[in-house]
């Protein structure tokens, strides 16, 4: 049985939905119950969503918690999803139907928020849940008690997805944050299990498996946005004062770009192995600090990849490669030079791999153990290498390392 929540009885017609001199007693949250057994319990700043189903929907027209306020879901068990939903038809003509969260979102379920016209964490703001996807693209209703559910993009602008404050999995849970641009100012903590950054028009989510199926992915191609977060061209900004802990982190950019420019700016502490892919047209442009110590960092572009002046990469193991050109780039007035360190103060140190049909190199590429020095290999498919490369594989109590360059 259908039933229409009103949980909130105070009128807003923006962001913020404050009104000079109306006091704010609770969170601005109003739904409409679209499937599944759901009861709302309103307190003084909290509203607890009860289910009795293992599957519900609710489609939202306002989602707002300020930061003393809460929203905390109650569901079957840690298995059972909850579907937050704010389509797009439910809009004014003032503003668009954004998810607004500064307080607390929890929930002892997984939870599953469809923002198409974006989503709004700011900083104190947290979202604690089994498991959690976040995206801007909208799933078939129809899909909504089977396990695979099929996401389509439904604005002809970016929708787009900003974390200021924290989001956070119990024990071996996933986090998904699929948009068509990602910006990440706060923390993101998956300790035991996977992160994934994804920008795509379209794909399928396994609900049994908290992760999106990689060939059902599909390209994003568009040009407005509305958030304004992150600059025209970055689809996915870490910042520097950002945090990403987890086992492994996945960051898939999919995106069809005029300008061929696909920057993905990873700053911040990030621990755990990183796997970054870049697919169909646009360069893979990686500008910052990637700290990966005991994991891998692995990149890969089916088109050009490009590491700023502000690159650090540091793991044991790096591999990159692209189907076209490999570049460090370096700025001609500028002392910044990318750096690729595999190095190792304790014991051995790891290996860097470099793969491309062309590559322009400058920089430095470190493999320097403690004991044995590590390896470096570049290679070069169709031409010679442009190498204005500084390499170290020292070992201080060992042997050195190796430094190989391979091509025509």
């Amino acid at each position: 049985m259908k039933q229409f929540i009103l949980i909130s009885i105070m009128l807003f017609s923006s962001a913020a939905h404050t009104q000079p001199g109306v006091p704010r007693t609770y969170p601005d949250v109003k739904g409409d119950v679209k499937e599944g057994s759901v009861n709302f319990i309103r307190t003084k700043k909290e509203i607890t969503i009860k289910s009795s189903s293992d599957r519900a929907l609710i489609d939202f027209f306002s989602f707002s918690v300020f930061g003393t306020e809460s929203v905390r879901i109650n569901q079957p068990s840690k298995n059972s999803v909850m579907i937050l939903r704010l389509p797009v038809e439910l809009s004014n003509n003032v503003n668009p139907n954004m998810l607004y969260l500064r307080g607390e979102l929890s929930s002892n379920g997984k939870i599953i928020i469809i923002a198409p016209e974006g989503v709004s964490i700011k900083s104190g703001a947290k979202i604690d849940a089994p498991s959690v996807l976040i995206t801007t693209a909208d799933m078939k209703e129809s899909d909504w008690q089977i396990d695979d559910f099929r996401f389509e993009d439904v604005l002809d602008y970016w929708g787009e997805i900003e974390n200021e404050g924290v989001i956070t999995t119990r024990g071996y849970g996933s986090i998904t944050i699929a948009g068509d641009r990602i910006s990440n100012e706060g923390s993101v903590l998956a300790g035991g299990n996977n992160i994934s950054l994804v920008t795509a028009s379209a794909f399928t989510y396994s609900v049994s498996n908290n992760a999106i199926r990689p060939d059902s992915i599909r390209t994003v191609a568009k040009k407005q946005s509305l958030l304004n977060k992150v600059t025209k061209a970055t689809v996915i900004n870490n910042s520097s004062g950002a945090k990403i802990i987890a086992q492994t982190i996945n960051v898939d950019v999919n995106i069809d770009n005029n300008d061929r420019q696909t920057p993905v700016l990873l700053e911040g502490s990030i621990d755990g192995s990183l796997q970054v892919t870049a697919k169909a047209r646009g360069w893979l442009w990686l500008d910052g600090n990637v700290a990966s110590r005991e994991g891998s960092i692995n990149i890969y572009s089916t088109d050009d990849v490009w590491f700023g002046e502000n690159t650090k990469l540091s793991a044991r193991t790096i591999n990159a490669k692209a189907d076209d050109e490999l570049r460090c780039r370096v700025n001609e007035i500028s002392t910044k030079a990318p750096l690729l360190d595999a190095s190792d103060d304790r014991g051995n140190a790891g290996t860097i791999r470099l793969e491309a049909k062309r590559m322009t190199l400058s920089g430095r590429l470190t493999a320097v153990g403690k004991v044995n020095g590590g390896e470096i290999t570049v290679i070069s498919s169709t031409e010679p290498t442009k190498s204005y490369l500084k390499t170290d594989v020292a070992g201080h109590t060992g042997k050195a390392g190796v430094v190989s360059f391979k091509g025509p």
